[in-house]
């Protein structure tokens, strides 16, 4: 029987998992040089993750 301490523990481990996915993520997400980003309208961003 599960119990909320182990619903808990769980809820916990997949937050620290996903927590250290973004960790990870983050320094390749920024190591572009800086010439290389350009503005972009929220319509746009929308758009291109509907893809």
């Amino acid at each position: 029987m599960t119990t909320s301490d182990d619903i808990r523990r769980d809820k916990e481990r997949a937050d620290r998992e996903a927590l250290d996915r973004l960790k990870a993520a983050l320094p390749l997400a920024f190591a572009a040089p800086e010439s290389s980003y350009h503005p972009l309208a929220a319509a746009e961003v929308i758009a291109r993750d509907r893809r």
